[in-house]
């Protein structure tokens, strides 16, 4: 038997704090748990809660160049404004994951991974 309990934002951002994982900003804590309210909603399952899985799964980035350091991307910026870099960025993140550029201009993104359905 499995008992479920339905989480609101600030449950779901204590138990990350009980876990001591200080890993992530406000603005994507709130952006993941719309993310899996919504997945919830689109299957019609519960989401189990598991923060070590959403930790290993998901990434916050203080800036585009980070993204593109830390995941090796092959993308031509040359001659472009600041806003421009990034709308490309997020463009390129959006065909491979999920992508979010959050109100902080942080960008949040789930892992790679192939064939997995989002």
């Amino acid at each position: 038997m499995a008992v479920f309990k339905k989480v609101n934002f600030k449950d779901f951002v204590d138990c990350f704090n009980q876990h001591n994982i200080n890993k992530f900003s406000s603005e994507a804590y709130k952006k993941m748990f719309d993310y899996y309210e919504e997945k919830s909603k689109r299957v019609g399952k519960h989401v189990r809660l598991d923060v070590i899985t959403i930790c290993c799964q998901w990434s916050e980035y203080d800036n585009y160049q980070q993204v593109i350091q830390d995941n090796n991307l092959k993308i031509n910026l040359d001659g472009l404004d600041e806003k421009e870099k990034v709308n490309q960025v997020m463009n390129l993140l959006k065909g491979k994951t999920i992508a979010y550029l959050l109100d902080n201009n942080h960008i949040l993104i789930r892992t790679f991974l192939t064939g997995e359905k989002m």
